[in-house]
């Protein structure tokens, strides 16, 4: 009879079979996994602090990733420091080398070993998960696709700290020396080359040293973004220690000088493969977002940006400090990972720095930089939050970067305020994660941009003078070669200007001008129309209490219908208004100005549905006219970008304005229509408005008439006061949207002016980024208030229930096997 010899993977099995039973046949094994696991809901569910989920207030297992590294520090060598080092005490390691492995799979087996019971400790964790979809609002809000990739990249790092715990045992054969050098190692693989890479002397290598440690590759992994290179890595340096471990095994057997040379040129080649392979994979950009909306996937318009630029780019952040309100926290991290994201596909450097602008205990020098940061545009905001003790702190926040670029300095104000919302409220701070991309995108554009493209107001036609557009002119200049001037009925005068602007006219327009504009929208180009149904005589009102609204004819009616719209003749009012201030004299004989809401001056609240309207602030208009789209033309988008409220009245020119009416409240039961267009985006291939008809030579100077316009778009505003800013007694430039009557500045205005021009002239389609939408994820705060304790003990005690359980069920079928009790 032939003996028959096991596999030799099942002597591997067998032998890692072993090294687990052996753990969990030890108290100190338990131990270990219930100290991990109460230190880890400790920090996540009962101390205060920043990775106090509850507190946090978000259905996000991120601070469990962020803690996990260091947790592992100590955990990892507590389950690997006895893999080798007790076989070596007990002498039992010469007996496992006379088994049929070799000492690669033996080290192998260990390893898995190792693996193993390190994610078994992280099964219990899974309480966390179901803990925050019990707790989300609504339930069950989670990215499960973006905790499951952070899973993997617990994973990932638990691969390396096991190959560095199997080598330090193989070192010695005490548990403890093997456990501190596991520590150190793991600790300087993890931050210690971090560290080396900011000393001066070798900033010229830093990103290539800073490249060698864990925390590098660990960080966009562990927020669920599986990229080729980090993987390529995290594979690398356990293998380079397996190898290196085999080598240690190895060394009992090397006698003679020449087995030590093959040994030393084989370790030579294996760490020049492993090298090498990094280095290719450097060349092949391979992503896998595991996020739900693909949070941390950049556009592509903003990867073509960041891919040429030719110098280093420093982004200073004033979002730091350890009293920063929650919310804020979320967007600095939110931040952070963007401008991580951005150093994947930036051909050069990209370095970026946190600064808490009030730590400075000096009042005045605090204040000086306060007023520093506000000259170069970031906008500070009073936060108010309110403790679990319910105190209330305040926080002065700059929500804002400063971009550095070759020199130049931009501010960059990150916090989109809706009006509907308070300016520090979760849906503000969401509405400003998601559109981070696009500012700093937009910052970068601005600060890199070389010659900039030309657009144009026009002039002739009684538009707004140069000083009444002077803000928006100022602004539309950072991006823009802003010019002015008269079409004079020549042909192609408009055709090198990226868009032309149109800005309350309100005098006809010859066909030769008309004509000069079609065929430029014909040739593809862009048109912002600002134009009102209806002229008034607002010098009037100052002498009289009444004054009519007249029908404005500018000649272009037929234009604008063939385009697709129509610009109704008179006033739109509005119940959702602004106010007005008239002389009232007091009950002590003196004249003082009393603000009365007036209809005439709509406030305009957008609707978040476009590039162009999304995250608008509140915009105000004075006596604005309605408009209708018309044609059913399938070659013609159109999209309505502002409306009225819900309690509006339209009236047709001429109309009696009376100042006398702002004193007495509106009969609701008049303002009947809802949602009526104030704005609209046409896009598409426009027909001429001379199409099949007969135009003079002198108009047409010998040019052959286009009759169908190339893919473009315009935009149509029936209320050319969105973008005139007003003048003081002495001439001085007020902002746009600022209010004489309540000293207010509505912001919107000049926000849909820079947008829609933006949009307009947007060949690189950088304002589709506007367009992301990323889900906010909350956690319920009336539950996690009233049930703050019972989910504190079951995410505390459940884990170590589950261990003692599985300890106690373990030991019992052990007991069962090999006593037959």
């Amino acid at each position: 009879m032939t003996n028959y010899q096991l596999p030799i993977t099942s002597y591997m099995f067998q032998l890692l079979k072993k090294e687990i039973n052996g753990f969990f046949s030890s108290l100190t094994g338990y131990i270990v996994i219930i100290v991990f696991l109460l230190s880890t809901a400790l920090f996540l569910w009962v101390f205060p602090g920043q990775f106090n989920i509850l507190s946090n207030g978000y259905a996000s297992l991120d601070p469990l990733f962020i803690i996990a590294p260091w947790v592992f520090l100590f955990l990892v060598p507590a389950v690997s420091m006895r893999l080798f080092a007790d076989e070596k005490k007990s002498g039992t390691i010469e007996f496992l080398f006379t088994q049929p492995l070799t000492e690669m799979q033996i080290v192998l087996a260990k390893y898995f070993a190792g693996l193993v019971l390190v994610l078994f400790s992280l099964i219990p964790t899974l309480i966390y998960l179901f803990t925050i979809y019990q707790l989300g609002t609504p339930q069950g809000n989670v990215d499960f696709g973006g905790v499951w990739g952070s899973y993997i990249g617990l994973f990932f790092l638990a691969a390396i700290y096991v190959s560095i715990g199997v080598f330090a045992s193989s070192l010695t054969e005490n548990q403890i020396v093997a456990f501190l050098i596991a520590l150190i190692v793991s600790f300087f693989t993890y931050i210690g080359f971090e560290s080396i890479s900011s000393l001066s002397f070798l900033s010229a290598i830093s990103q290539t040293i800073l490249n060698l440690g864990i925390n590098e590759h660990y960080k966009s992994i562990s927020r669920g973004v599986i990229d080729l290179r980090d993987a390529t890595y995290f594979i690398s340096v356990p293998a380079l220690f397996i190898y290196l471990t085999k080598l240690v095994l190895e060394s009992r057997k090397i006698i003679k000088k020449n087995i030590l040379k093959q040994k030393i040129v084989r370790f030579i080649l294996v760490l020049v493969s492993i090298i090498l392979v990094n280095y290719i994979v450097t060349f092949l950009l391979v992503r896998v977002d595991m996020t739900s909306e693909g949070r941390f996937t950049i556009s592509k318009q903003s990867e073509k940006l960041l891919e040429n630029l030719d110098d280093e780019l420093y982004v200073k952040i004033y979002l730091d400090g350890d009293d920063l309100p929650i919310g804020f926290k979320r967007m600095r991290k939110s931040l952070s990972d963007l401008l991580e994201e951005f150093k994947v596909y930036a051909s050069n450097d990209i370095s970026y720095h946190f600064i808490n602008p009030s730590e400075n205990p000096d009042k005045k020098v605090r204040f000086a930089l306060y007023k520093q940061l506000f000259e170069k545009g970031l906008v500070p905001i009073e936060s108010q939050e309110t403790s679990d003790e319910g105190k209330t702190m305040q926080k002065m926040v700059f929500p804002g970067v400063i971009v550095v670029y070759k020199g130049k300095e931009m501010g960059v104000n990150l916090l989109k305020s809706n009006p509907r919302y308070k300016p520090d409220g979760e849906e503000n701070i969401n509405n400003s994660v998601q559109s981070m991309e696009y500012e700093l995108t937009n910052a970068i554009r601005k600060l890199t941009k070389g010659e900039k493209p030309e657009i144009a107001f026009l002039e002739g036609h009684g538009e707004f003078g140069e000083y009444q557009v002077m803000d928006v002119t100022n602004t539309l200049s950072e991006y823009y070669e802003v010019k002015r001037g008269v079409i004079g009925g020549m042909y192609g005068i408009l055709d090198n200007f990226k868009t032309v602007i149109i800005a309350g006219p309100i005098s006809k327009f010859s066909t030769g001008d008309k004509f000069v504009i079609d065929q430029y929208v014909m040739k593809g180009g862009k048109v912002l129309w600002l134009v009102d149904g209806a002229k008034i005589n607002m010098d009037s009102l100052q002498y009289s209490p009444i004054t009519i609204a007249m029908p404005l004819d500018l000649k272009l009616e037929d234009q604008l219908f063939r385009y697709g719209v129509r610009v109704n003749p008179g006033l739109l009012q509005d119940a959702q208004c602004a106010k007005i201030g008239m002389p009232r004299r007091g009950s002590d004989g003196q004249t003082k100005i009393q603000l009365y809401p007036w209809t005439y001056f709509p406030v305009i609240l957008s609707d978040n549905t476009n590039e162009i309207n999304k995250y608008l602030d509140v915009i105000r208009l004075e006596f604005p006219g309605s408009l209708d789209t018309v044609s059913s033309s399938p070659d013609v988008k159109k999209t309505i970008l502002l409306h009225s409220s819900p309690k509006a009245k339209f009236d047709y020119a001429p109309a009696e304005i009376n100042l006398l009416q702002a004193q007495t409240k509106p009969n609701e039961n008049l303002f009947n229509q809802s949602k009526v267009p104030v704005a609209v985006l046409l896009e598409g291939k426009f027909d001429s408005n001379f199409k099949n008809r007969l135009v003079d030579q002198k108009i047409t100077q010998g040019n052959k008439i286009i009759a169908k316009s190339k893919n473009t778009k315009m935009i149509v505003i029936s209320g050319s006061s969105v973008i005139k800013n007003e003048l003081s007694a002495k001439g001085e430039v007020y902002p746009l949207g600022f209010d004489i009557n309540t000293r207010k500045t509505f912001k919107g205005n000049k926000q849909l002016i820079v947008n829609s021009v933006n949009y307009l002239c947007d060949d690189e389609g950088l304002m589709s980024i506007r367009l992301r939408e990323i889900k906010l994820r909350l956690l319920d705060k009336n539950k996690t208030s009233s049930e703050k304790v019972f989910w504190q003990l079951i995410n505390t005690i459940i884990p170590i229930i589950f261990i003692i359980l599985f300890g106690i069920i373990a030991t019992y079928i052990r007991k069962r096997k090999y006593t037959g009790e």
